[in-house]
C-alpha cells in the first residue's frame, strides 16, 4: 500500500510537469513545425503521421526527432489528434458614437472544429476592430417657446374667475441633443373681477395727482330724493397694502348747477384693515347748503358682505331730513397718494337713487316683450359733473374714525 501511494504522487508530479512543459501555445507552434519542417520532407513519424518524399539531413533529422519527443510529452499523435478551426465572426458591435467617429468589434471563437487530442490551436486573433460613423455630428438645437395662444373662456361672468392659455416647445423643437425648453408650457390669470349685476364703474386713478394725491371723481351725479344708496365694492389684488397706504371712499354732494358743496367719508384704509364708516349704526352729518343753511343728514350702514376673493361690498342709505332745500346730487371720489392703486385694490361702485322708498318709478300700464316693467328717468335725476368744479381732493377724515370698526382684509 505504501509503495502504491508513491507511485501514484509519482504519476501526478509527472503529469504536472509535463502539462507545464507543454503550454497549449507552444504546442502550436511545435506542431506547425514538425509538420513543415520535417513531415513535409520525409521525416519518418513514429506518432503515426504521414510523412513526405525525400531525405532529411543528418543535422535536421536530428531536430525532428527532438522536436518529435516534445510532442510525445504532448500527448500529440496523428492517428487521433483534431486541430482547432475558426467559426464565422459574429456581426458588428453597436458603434460607441452616433457620429463623430466611433469604433465597433466582431468576434469569433476556435470551435469549427476546437481543438482535441494535442490538435494545434486556431492560428490569428479571435477579434478585429473597425472605425465606425464617421461623419460629422450636426449642431445641436436648444428648444425654444412659441408664443402663447389664446386665453380660454373665462370661468366665471363675474366676480372673478380664471382663465389660462398654453404654449409649447417648438419654436424650434429640441433636436441633435438640444436642450428642452425651461419653465411652465401654461400661465392663468384672473378676469372678469367686475362685480356682479348692471350699472357698476370701474374705478381708475390719475397718473398726475392734484398736490400729492391721485384720486378718481366719478363723471355723474345722481339726485338723492329722500334715499341715497352709493355702494363700493373693493377686491385686494395680489400684493398685500403696506403700512401707511390711504385710499378713501367719499361721498360729494352738488346742487344742480355744478356748485359743490361738501363732503362724507364712507371708507378709509388703515393698518390691518378697512375702516368702514356707520358699521356700528347710524352717523349723522352736516351739509352747508347754499340758501338753506347747515342741513342733516344720517348714513347707515345698509349692507355689507365680505366674500371669497376677497371682495368686500358695502352699500350706505343716506337719509336727507328736510325738503325744502334745493335738490341736492351725490357722486363719488376716490382719493389716495398711492399712484398704481390696482396693484393692491380693484375697486367699482354704483349709486341707487330711492324715491318715497322705491328704488325707481314705473310706467305700470307699459310692458316690454320680455315682460319686465319698463323703467323712466326724469331728465332732473342725472347731471354731470363739471370738469371745471373747484373739487375738494383733500383726505377727508370720518366724522367717527376714531370709532370705526375694522374690516379685515
Amino acid at each position: 500500500m505504501k509503495y502504491f501511494t508513491v507511485f501514484a504522487v509519482l504519476l501526478i508530479v509527472l503529469a504536472f510537469a509535463a502539462s507545464k512543459d507543454c503550454p497549449s501555445k507552444k504546442k502550436s507552434k511545435k506542431v506547425k513545425q514538425y509538420r513543415t519542417k520535417c513531415l513535409n520532407k520525409g521525416f519518418k513519424s513514429s506518432l503515426g503521421c504521414e510523412s513526405g518524399a525525400g531525405k532529411l539531413k543528418k543535422k535536421l533529422k536530428k531536430k525532428c526527432s527532438k522536436l518529435e519527443e516534445d510532442l510525445k510529452k504532448c500527448d500529440y499523435t496523428c492517428s487521433s489528434s483534431t486541430d482547432g478551426g475558426w467559426s464565422k465572426f459574429v456581426d458588428w458591435s453597436e458603434c460607441s458614437a452616433a457620429c463623430g467617429g466611433g469604433s465597433q468589434t466582431r468576434s469569433r471563437t476556435c470551435t469549427n472544429p476546437a481543438p482535441e487530442k494535442g490538435g494545434a490551436d486556431c492560428g490569428g486573433e479571435s477579434s478585429e476592430t473597425q472605425e465606425c460613423n464617421s461623419e460629422e455630428c450636426p449642431t445641436p438645437v436648444d428648444g425654444g417657446w412659441s408664443e402663447f395662444g389664446d386665453w380660454s373662456k373665462c370661468s366665471a361672468e363675474c366676480n372673478a374667475g380664471t382663465q389660462k392659455r398654453t404654449r409649447s416647445c417648438t419654436n424650434p423643437a429640441p433636436s441633435n441633443g438640444g436642450e428642452k425648453c425651461e419653465g411652465d408650457d401654461g400661465e392663468s390669470q384672473t378676469c372678469n373681477l367686475h362685480p356682479c349685476g348692471k350699472d357698476w364703474f370701474e374705478v381708475s386713478f390719475g397718473e398726475t395727482p392734484t398736490g400729492d394725491v391721485y384720486w378718481h371723481r366719478s363723471e355723474l351725479a345722481y339726485r338723492m330724493g329722500d334715499d341715497f344708496q352709493p355702494t363700493i365694492s373693493m377686491r385686494w389684488g395680489n400684493t398685500p397694502a403696506y403700512e401707511g397706504m390711504i385710499l378713501q371712499g367719499n361721498l360729494m354732494f352738488f346742487l344742480l348747477d355744478g356748485t359743490y358743496v361738501g363732503i362724507t367719508n364712507l371708507f378709509q384704509t388703515a393698518t390691518g384693515g378697512i375702516h368702514v364708516s356707520s358699521l356700528r349704526g347710524n352717523e349723522d352729518f352736516v351739509i352747508n347748503v347754499p340758501g338753506c343753511g347747515e342741513q342733516k343728514f344720517t348714513k347707515s350702514l345698509y349692507h355689507i358682505n365680505i366674500a371669497d376673493g376677497p371682495t368686500l361690498a358695502a352699500t350706505w342709505n343716506i337719509a336727507r331730513h328736510t325738503s325744502d332745500c334745493p335738490d341736492l346730487y351725490g357722486g363719488m371720489q376716490f382719493p389716495t397718494k398711492e399712484a398704481n392703486v390696482e396693484k393692491y385694490f380693484l375697486l367699482h361702485y354704483k349709486i341707487s337713487k330711492w324715491d318715497s322708498g322705491d328704488l325707481v318709478r314705473e310706467k305700470r300700464d307699459a310692458r316690454t316683450k320680455s315682460g319686465a316693467l319698463e323703467k323712466r328717468e326724469d331728465a332732473g335725476d342725472v347731471m354731470f359733473i363739471p370738469d371745471s368744479v373747484e373739487v375738494d381732493v383733500s383726505f377727508s377724515a370720518s366724522d367717527l374714525s376714531d370709532d370705526l370698526v375694522v374690516v379685515q382684509s
